[in-house]
């Protein structure tokens, strides 16, 4: 019970409660730049930006506008044992916060560019 409580609180902080029907249930749908938000209670709908993707080094981070570094990973046998991992992820200097890439992800048994 405490782990679904847990993932609730998770869910809440991501989109708030809708403004007509107090309740946190959201379908989303992306559109290009754009999510759109659908209560599934009430029907209400809402629309914002969707995240920029970090891509490169000369991209702020979003939280801090701190600059941005690549960051490697060391090929270890525990990583060997996931089911995934990355290899190449970029990272903010000034509040520590990672930004991972599909283009990076390894599958378990893929060849892997790690060092």
């Amino acid at each position: 019970m405490f782990l679904l409580q847990l993932g609730m609180l998770t869910r809440e902080k991501t989109m708030r409660n809708c403004n007509n029907c107090l309740e946190n249930d959201w379908s989303f749908e992306r559109i290009e730049d754009i999510v759109r938000a659908n209560c599934n209670q009430c029907s209400n709908e809402v629309e914002f930006a969707a995240k920029k993707k970090m891509e490169s080094t000369d991209d702020p981070c979003r939280k801090c506008e701190g600059e941005l570094y690549w960051k490697t990973a060391k090929l270890t046998n525990k990583r060997k044992r996931r089911n995934y991992h990355y290899c190449k992820w970029l990272k903010c200097k000034g509040c520590g916060t990672p930004y991972m890439d599909d283009q990076f992800k390894t599958l378990k048994g893929d060849d892997c560019q790690c060092e």
